[in-house]
C-alpha cells in the first residue's frame, strides 16, 4: 500500500539550503570579499577531523540550524568544533552561531577588562553564557 504524506510547509525547498556556489577570482583580484578565504576541498584520501565539516558548512553560508541538522549537533557541539577550527587556524565568525544580542553583550564584558583574561569572570556570572561560548568568542575575536 501506497501511503501519501503531506508535505511539511515549515521545511524550505531543498535548492533553499544549497548555498550559491562561489566564484574564484583571479589571485592578483584577491580571493575573498567577506574576510574569508575560499579554502579548497582536501584530497578524497586525506582525512578531516569532524570539526573541519563543521566549519566548512558555516564557512560556505549555511546557516547554524542547517548545519545542526545535516550534521546531527547540538549548538553547544557546533561550538566546539568551530572552537577546534580556530585552533587550527581556520577562520571562524562569532555571527555564524552567537545572536547579536550575545556578541554585543560579551564584546561590553571584552571591552570593560580591556580584554585581559579577567573577562572570564563577567561573563560566568551570568547564566546565558556557557563557558564554551566565552571561549569560542574570545578565539573568534582574537583572529581580527
Amino acid at each position: 500500500a501506497h501511503s501519501s504524506k503531506a508535505t511539511d510547509s515549515s521545511e524550505p525547498p531543498l535548492d533553499q539550503l544549497t548555498p550559491e556556489p562561489v566564484v574564484k577570482l583571479p589571485a592578483s583580484l584577491g580571493n575573498h570579499t567577506d574576510g574569508f578565504s575560499r579554502v579548497d576541498l582536501p584530497h578524497p584520501s586525506a582525512a578531516q577531523p569532524s570539526y573541519f565539516w563543521t566549519w566548512r558548512l558555516l564557512a560556505d553560508g549555511y546557516s547554524l540550524e542547517h548545519v545542526c541538522q545535516v550534521r546531527n549537533l547540538n549548538r553547544a557541539a557546533v561550538i566546539e568544533h568551530l572552537i577546534a577550527a580556530a585552533e587550527s587556524r581556520l577562520r571562524v565568525s562569532p555571527e555564524w552561531v552567537l545572536t547579536c544580542a550575545e556578541i554585543q553583550q560579551l564584546d561590553s564584558f571584552q571591552r570593560a577588562n580591556n580584554g585581559t583574561e579577567s573577562m572570564d569572570e563577567s561573563p560566568y556570572n551570568h547564566p546565558q553564557f556557557k563557558k564554551s561560548m566565552i571561549e569560542f568568542f574570545k578565539v573568534a575575536t582574537r583572529q581580527c
